[in-house]
């Protein structure tokens, strides 16, 4: 299992634990691509923020998510 979460005020700001609404696609390792994984997404957001950053990953199979 992974973990992923995008903060609000960005990595260096002054509270990173705190979690953004949604996950910017940039703090998806690119080493995890090619994984077939689970992960666990802390995105205030819920599963907008899931959908969303897999339409974002890959767009041409967004349809059948």
């Amino acid at each position: 299992m992974f973990h992923l979460s995008s903060p609000i005020e960005g990595w260096d700001g002054r509270k990173p634990q705190r979690h953004h609404e949604f996950i910017d696609v940039n703090d998806f390792p690119a080493g995890w691509r090619s994984l077939k994984l689970t992960l666990e997404v802390e995105a205030k957001a819920k599963e907008v923020a899931v959908i969303t950053l897999m339409h974002q990953l890959d767009p041409s199979r967004a349809a059948n998510w």
